[in-house]
């Protein structure tokens, strides 16, 4: 039975390391193939893709303050709202209800749902910008749609704080009005009640209308009157603001938006760049390529935070209404100060009773005139109050402005935000390199042959002695030195005289006679690169004798056209004189030793002592014995062979497995095979290395003698 070699692990250390720029030099067939189709899908993408348009109107807000003076005790709806006004966020919520929406639908006539004019909307304050400034912004596939929408939705807006506003400042007005009409009907009745008791007293003869010595009950009195005055506009007040909260909604919708992950993930990315930006601009200039580059990476990620589609996320919620909430404080404050006139009221009526017992011997006339003068004084007092309040309200309706109001208009857009066609093929560009280099390291990963010559010596670490280009298939088999085809000048004829040459001066220079070619596979041309070696080295006169030593699958009879029996075989099994097997060929100095039958176990034969010795005999029947052995990868046949000879020539093939080399070669080094070196055979022509160069001298050389 024969034996094998140790198994070839093709996962061994270095076995696939190769250089990118080698790989995609060879691999260059799969990868414009690739990065032509990812940028074919990438302009697909970008052609399929909606155009979106954008169009924004700007609202100037207006800051209004509090609306209210310290100490002022009259708190209005008016005051309400103006204290409001200069709320952008409460400005953003009551654009984007959907009453607007609803309204900005029917008025353009539209089939949009409001729910998605909504996400359509983005209302944000404009960035930078000194003033209130809110940009109404609307996206949509139609530009003249965006257009319109944008001013129509701004228009809406304005008109709409304006009508809230004069309600307000109407309904203030009305309730001053009211009340003032209250207090000039109660100053009428004080001033009738106190004529007539001052009339009765004067019949008596006795007058009232004077000054009395019961002041602190005088004064308890006008604080009564003023505290039930208070108390009054008070519960007035409290009844019109719960009035207004149930007329004002408790809730407004808003469509709410959020950077996405992935925008968070970009903008943190971003500041990582700027703080480096800003370090390599202090170790470098502005133009330099490092800063150029991190600035050209900043503007990529600028871009595509652009994109709000990809880069926000909105979601529609409900939040309480800001005007409803300031109402519902209002009326807690308003309750809570009825509560502290209440207990002053009880207070004063408790200190007026006790007043009262003592005052009993005062006449009881000047007391009840002297109490309603206390309610006339106190009714004075809130007339004017009043009146001032009114004069106020009526002031500022005539020169009220709508507290929003559109300063720009929204243009007619003429070039698409979405998509973004020149991000879109950048995308497309950079993940067809990124694809096409990954298809190329696949590829060559799942081939496992070699590039050229030059991995061949860096992976083996072994002297290149020869490069063979390949041949046509139908000469595949002929000897191309010497013999007939002696004088055909082809790339593979010269590139095997270059080989014998080395092998020439090799053994001369060591004195030595015997070479084994060998391979790690099958298939890789050595028994062809045996022959031409052997012919090439009888063109210098030198006698030369070839053994076919594959007794497996034996070649070399063919190559001369000779009978493959009887031959090294029978050497071997019969004790046959070599010398009587010997057969001459046509090329002068070259003889051949076919292989015979072939034998069940070869390397048997050859490594028995007979075998051994035959191996000695025949090394030195020539000037050169050349021995075409089977492949040493998985037959032990050229080990055997390799021990009585003195050096071994190592074959690779184009089809060769780069594990597979490198572990025979090692093996070969292992057991003491004196290796001369490797000769890359079917190799075919790259540009810019020296057998190109050679190889297309001598086609051209042929093509111009074929023209002669």
């Amino acid at each position: 039975m024969e034996d094998r070699m140790q198994p070839i692990d093709d996962s061994a250390d270095g076995a696939g390391s190769r250089n990118l720029l080698t790989i995609f030099r060879r691999r260059v067939w799969v990868m414009i193939p690739v990065a032509v189709a990812v940028i074919a899908l990438a302009a697909l993408y970008a052609a399929i893709q909606p155009r979106i348009y954008e169009a924004s109107a700007w609202m100037l807000v207006s800051g209004a303050g509090t609306g209210m003076h310290d100490g002022e005790e009259l708190l209005t709806e008016a005051d309400v709202w103006r204290s409001l006004q200069s709320d952008i966020s409460m400005h953003i919520r009551l654009i984007r209800r959907a009453e607007m929406a609803d309204h900005v639908k029917k008025q353009l006539n539209l089939d949009t749902p409001a729910h998605a004019m909504l996400e359509r909307l983005n209302v944000a304050k404009v960035p930078g910008a000194s003033a209130n400034l809110l940009a109404v912004t609307y996206r949509s596939q139609n530009p003249e749609q965006a257009q319109l929408v944008s001013n129509a939705w701004a228009e809406r807006y304005e008109q709409d704080s304006r009508e809230r506003n004069m309600r307000s400042t109407v309904s203030a007005l009305e309730y001053v009005q009211t009340q003032i009409e209250s207090v000039e009907a109660d100053l009428r009745d004080m001033e009738e009640q106190m004529a007539e008791l001052e009339q009765e007293y004067l019949e008596s003869g006795i007058s009232i209308a004077g000054e009395n010595g019961h002041a602190r009950l005088t004064s308890l009195y006008d604080q009564i009157a003023q505290n039930r005055v208070e108390m009054e506009a008070l519960q007035a007040q409290i009844e019109r603001t719960r009035q207004r909260l149930e007329d004002e909604p408790r809730e407004i919708e808003e469509v709410q938006e959020q950077p996405s992950f992935r925008a968070q993930a970009i903008e943190e990315q971003l500041s990582q760049l700027n703080v480096e930006l800003q370090e390599k601009l202090q170790s470098y200039y502005e133009d330099s390529p490092e800063v150029t580059a991190l600035r050209n990476q900043i503007n990529r990620l600028e871009q595509q935070l652009e994109d709000r589609d990809q880069m926000t996320r909105s979601a529609v919620t409900t939040e309480p209404n800001p005007v409803y909430m300031n109402a519902q404080d209002t009326l807690i404050e308003l309750y809570g100060q009825l509560d502290a006139l209440r207990a002053a009221q009880a207070a004063l009526q408790k200190e007026l009773a006790e007043q009262q017992t003592l005052a009993e011997i005062a006449p009881t006339g000047a007391i009840a005139y002297n109490e309603l003068m206390r309610k006339v004084h106190g009714l004075q007092s809130v007339h004017s109050a009043l009146l001032s309040r009114l004069y106020e309200l009526q002031l500022k309706q005539a020169t009220a402005v709508a507290p929003v109001q559109v300063v720009r208009e929204a243009d007619l857009p003429t070039s698409p935000v979405s998509p973004q066609y020149q991000a879109i093929l950048g995308l497309g560009l950079v993940g067809a390199v990124l694809l096409a280099a990954f298809a190329a390291v696949v590829v060559d990963q799942i081939d496992d042959t070699f590039a050229d010559p030059n991995e061949i010596r860096e992976t083996l670490d072994v002297r290149l002695v020869g490069v063979l280009p390949e041949i046509e298939q139908e000469t595949e088999w002929e000897v191309h030195v010497g013999g007939s085809n002696g004088a055909t000048r082809t790339a593979f004829a010269n590139a095997v005289r270059m080989l014998a040459s080395t092998v020439r001066i090799e053994m001369s220079r060591q004195d030595l006679s015997s070479i084994v070619v060998t391979s790690s596979g099958r298939a890789e041309g050595k028994t062809l690169v045996a022959a031409n070696l052997a012919a090439s080295l009888a063109g210098a006169g030198e006698k030369v004798l070839l053994i076919d030593c594959d007794l497996h699958r034996p070649r070399v009879h063919s190559i001369f056209g000779l009978e493959k029996d009887p031959g090294l075989s029978n050497i071997l099994v019969n004790d046959t004189d070599p010398e009587e097997l010997i057969r001459v060929t046509d090329i002068p100095n070259l003889s051949v030793i076919t292989a015979g039958a072939l034998p069940p176990s070869p390397v048997d034969l050859l490594a028995s002592p007979h075998g051994q010795e035959v191996i000695d005999r025949l090394n030195g029947m020539a000037d050169y014995v050349i021995w075409d052995t089977p492949p040493a990868g998985f037959l032990a046949d050229a080990t055997v062979v390799g021990h009585k000879t003195d050096l071994t020539l190592f074959v690779v093939g184009k089809q060769a497995r780069r594990g597979a080399v490198r572990q025979t070669v090692s093996n070969l080094r292992d057991i003491g095979i004196n290796l001369m070196g490797v000769c890359a055979n079917q190799v075919r022509p790259h540009g810019g290395s020296y057998y190109y160069y050679y190889y297309y001298y001598y086609r051209y050389d042929d093509y111009y003698e074929a023209a002669e």
